[in-house]
């Protein structure tokens, strides 16, 4: 699963340089050696970061620069090969105070010590911990979290913890409440940089929601000419978010291909929005599974359109009435078409 002018990322990243400060990260997994390694992954203002270090006698050392506690993961490699599926993955912070990890024979089994944040991480993975035992489904996974953020106002695990709540929200009323939650942390975390960042990705959720105008935006298509959103009003409009590089949406292709043949002459419109880098791989994609609809992409690596609507993974999809106004997200296969029989003329539909 996050989405900027290049000015402005400049004079953050000049700010950010001038308040780096060391942070030390030390650990310890049973009497492991040569060839096992840790695998370090984090992300800072400058952008991700992957270190590794091999065990000696089951230690190892990482430091570096951060500005602020920044979410990490740990991982145990025991051939010392690249991280791969399954993880032996440990979530910390990486804090500006030295930290700790220690564990017998695994990384996700490791605990941490040395500092506050951690600590506060362990709590709420605690609490994870039993509610997946108890098998309480989102409105359990709402309550917990909203426990633990009334319980720590002022950690920056609370921020995360609204933040994967917002992942699962769906209604303006939902919206509200999470944004109801973030008023109540205390203010300094509010006005932190995390905590602002939170708020205005909060809102901007918030407008993405059934019901709510979908957001216009401007972008070229295959042959560079630039074509709005907003000029496909008047007829029901699928906006598809996909990569070339995206195994899930080119199967989806296939069937979105069978879906739009079906409705294509009764005021449906599908626009696919690309977030490749490389027009080569972009278009190679669209030939290859004979995609017939309107595609752009502006090719950057944070693309504005996915910006706009807090893309964190791909496919995506929005469908939006000849409005503009959101009626669903991310249907696929029988529900889209199930939605389109709904929502298209009768009329239309006794004519084909």
């Amino acid at each position: 699963m996050r989405l900027t002018i290049l000015l402005l990322f400049a004079i953050l990243t000049t700010t950010c340089y001038a308040q780096l400060k060391s942070f030390e990260l030390k650990g310890k997994i049973g009497q492991l050696n040569a060839p096992a390694k840790v695998y370090l992954r984090y992300a800072v203002q400058q952008g991700p970061r992957i270190d590794s270090v091999t065990l000696n006698k089951g230690r190892f050392h990482f430091s570096g620069k951060i500005d602020e506690p920044v979410p990490a993961s740990l991982f145990l490699s025991l051939d010392g090969n690249p991280i791969k599926w399954p993880y032996d993955e440990l979530m910390i912070y990486l804090d500006t105070v030295p930290v700790f990890v220690a564990g017998a024979d695994s990384m996700h089994k490791a605990k941490t010590s040395g500092s506050r944040i951690n600590a506060e991480l362990q709590v709420y993975d605690s609490m994870m911990a039993s509610l997946r035992e108890s098998d309480a489904g989102n409105n359990g996974f709402i309550e917990t979290n909203r426990q633990f953020i009334l319980q720590y106002p002022g950690s920056l695990v609370s921020v995360n913890a609204i933040r994967y709540m917002s992942n699962i929200a769906g209604t303006v009323l939902a919206f509200d409440s999470l944004l109801h939650l973030f008023s109540g942390l205390d203010m300094e975390l509010r006005n932190s940089r995390k905590g602002q960042e939170l708020f205005q990705s909060l809102e901007r959720k918030r407008k993405l929601l059934p019901g709510m105008t979908a957001p216009d935006f401007i972008q070229p298509d295959s042959t560079g000419k630039e074509l709005s959103l907003s000029s496909l009003r008047g007829q029901y409009v699928l906006i598809d978010f996909w990569a070339s590089w995206c195994k899930p949406c080119r199967a989806d292709n296939k069937e979105l291909v069978k879906i739009f043949d079906r409705y294509r002459n009764r005021d449906f419109k599908v626009l696919g929005i690309s977030i490749d880098t490389k027009r080569a791989l972009w278009l190679k994609a669209v030939k290859d599974d004979q995609l017939p609809w309107l595609q752009v992409s502006d090719l950057l690596r944070d693309n504005a359109a996915a910006g706009l609507y807090q893309i964190t993974g791909v496919p995506t999809s929005y469908l939006l009435d000849p409005n503009g106004v959101i009626i669903a997200k991310n249907l696929r296969g029988k529900a889209m078409e199930e939605k389109l029989e709904q929502v298209l003329d009768p009329v239309q539909n006794k004519e084909q």
